[in-house]
């Protein structure tokens, strides 16, 4: 009788176990895609800062295959979205600038922003407008750094740890003090109440460390763009605007 019963605590307190890192998995990753997203949106806000830059000076008499001065277009590219790759082509497909334009770029672009994953780099594509009529393409491509998303994984993992050990520890307890008799109605007694306990643990511990996590994309979105507004005010000073 009595292994009878260890072999129903094991197999109680597997289950606590299971349900604590089945829930802890499913919001990690879920916060892993959405840190990945928040990032490219940002990378978008810089891809639209170097389209409104190259499309001013189209407007203003300047020609895409003649684009003096492109290069430093894309230091904003470098600088603050960690681009290691960039491309301008005309509407043709024909390459213009940086590298060789991919075999694939002219089937993804369309009339709108695009996305593209290859090789674990996302490509972020967009036509270039002169006059409402498209010229050209531009694509940038970057790497999300996912070290802090990481970091709050680590973290929301070693709180699943303690989590699952003191749920497996208070179903033990209630199991060796509690009279049961291994009778089905008794025991669900003792296993609800730790199973309500655990998911709150859960709740919170997920609530907590995902706020945080926004949080830190926020803040750190934020930096980014007046980190390059401020940059962006500077270089107009030096050019002697006022």
């Amino acid at each position: 009788m009595k292994s009878k019963k260890w072999v129903f605590v094991i197999i109680v307190g597997l289950f606590i176990a299971a349900v604590v890192f089945f829930n802890t998995v499913l919001n990690v990753s879920s916060f892993q895609t959405s840190y990945v997203e928040a990032e490219t949106e940002n990378n978008l806000v810089v891809l639209e800062s170097i389209l409104g830059r190259i499309e001013y000076g189209l407007r203003y008499g300047k020609e895409l295959d003649n684009y003096y001065d492109l290069d430093s277009v894309f230091t904003d590219a470098e600088t603050y979205c960690h681009s290691d790759a960039y491309f301008i082509c005309d509407a043709e497909g024909q390459g213009l600038y940086g590298v060789r334009v991919p075999s694939w770029a002219l089937s993804e672009i369309g009339e709108t922003y695009r996305t593209y994953e290859e090789d674990g780099y996302t490509w972020l594509l967009s036509p270039i407008h002169k006059n409402d009529a498209i010229v050209g393409y531009v694509g940038i491509r970057f790497t999300v750094d996912l070290d802090a998303s990481n970091a709050l994984a680590g973290r929301m993992y070693r709180m699943a740890i303690w989590i699952s050990l003191g749920g497996v520890a208070l179903f033990v307890i209630l199991f060796l003090t509690i009279r049961h008799d291994m009778k089905p109605k008794a025991l669900l007694r003792i296993i609800i109440p730790v199973v309500l306990a655990v998911s709150l643990l859960i709740v919170l511990n997920i609530h907590w460390a995902i706020r945080d996590g926004y949080q830190a994309i926020a803040d750190s979105m934020a930096q980014k763009l007046l980190t390059k507004n401020a940059d962006d005010i500077n270089a107009l000073i030096d050019k002697g605007v006022r």
